[in-house]
């Protein structure tokens, strides 16, 4: 069976469980690796930034952040992970959770996927976590994945004006507290 790398913490009394989680595997799975196992291993993916639908930043205004996720040995290390800030992907990663994503070749995005993507305008940047619903040559269709409907808008990405996709979310990364 696979390891899972699980890290305890006491913050004020209440014992919290950090651990990354992968979609598709049942949370009892990973609850029972996380009791089983709390000895820090492994290496560390960059948390790049912060995301939210529709916020634009000065990029000055945001200095790269110092922190990492530890994962697994075996973890791909040219993953990275971006801190979700707002309640546009809340049904797949609420607001102070990450979404973990790896590099993909723009021709590899299929819809069903969420991508992190960049986006630029007048000097300021928007950095978002979206679900693809449509891919059209250089236009890639999203929408929100939310209980808020405030974040059920389709929104037009077009890579000929600049957008860059960052990447695909393959996971998230959590704290769980007991």
């Amino acid at each position: 069976s696979r390891r899972r790398h699980t890290r305890f913490r006491n913050v004020t009394g209440v014992q919290t469980c950090a651990l990354p989680i992968s979609f598709g595997v049942p949370l009892g799975e990973l609850i029972g690796a996380a009791v089983e196992d709390a000895t820090p291993s492994g290496v560390g993916i960059r948390v790049i930034g912060e995301a939210a639908v529709g916020v634009w930043r000065d990029p000055s205004l945001s200095p790269p952040s110092d922190k990492t996720i530890t994962v697994p040995d075996d973890y791909p290390i040219s993953r990275f992970a971006l801190k979700i800030v707002d309640q546009s992907i809340n049904k797949v990663i609420g607001p102070g959770e990450y979404a973990v994503c790896e590099p993909v070749d723009v021709t590899e995005i299929e819809p069903g996927f969420f991508i992190a993507f960049k986006r630029e305008q007048l000097g300021t940047e928007e950095i978002s976590v979206r679900r693809i619903s449509a891919v059209n040559d250089s236009t890639l269709r999203t929408t929100g994945h939310s209980t808020d409907s405030r974040f059920g808008v389709i929104t037009d990405i077009d890579l000929e004006k600049g957008a860059t996709v960052m990447g695909r979310v393959v996971g998230k990364y959590a704290d769980i507290v007991f």
